[in-house]
């Protein structure tokens, strides 16, 4: 199973901050997306190949404002962060697609 989390251009760095909490490392959106594919990027995603259950369990008790016990945190940003997180199983193109995204394609 592939999980893709993508969120807004505006709450990227409050999202890296986030993934690197959890233990993901301090750049883990890196994929820029934008409704026509160019320039300047509205959105971050990242594609979870393999995520482990514990991840899984986090997202979910996200969902209901659950933040993680020894989280190190702002519990601030931790509820804006899943507010404006776009989460879901699938394939990364169809799921940006999905919800009006493309890749942003880098120029030369």
């Amino acid at each position: 199973m592939a999980l893709v989390l993508i969120v807004p251009a505006a709450l990227l760095e409050a999202a890296n901050a986030l993934g690197a909490a959890l233990g993901h490392g301090p750049q883990s959106y890196s994929i820029a997306l934008s409704p026509s594919g160019e320039a300047p990027a509205s959105h971050f995603g990242l594609n979870l190949v393999e995520p482990d259950q514990a991840f899984l369990a986090m997202l979910a008790g996200a969902g209901e404002g659950v933040m993680p016990q020894g989280l190190e945190f702002p519990a601030g940003d931790f509820a804006e962060v899943m507010a404006g997180l776009i989460s879901t199983d699938g394939e990364f193109f169809a799921v940006a697609t999905a919800n009006g995204l493309r890749i942003v394609e880098a120029t030369q």
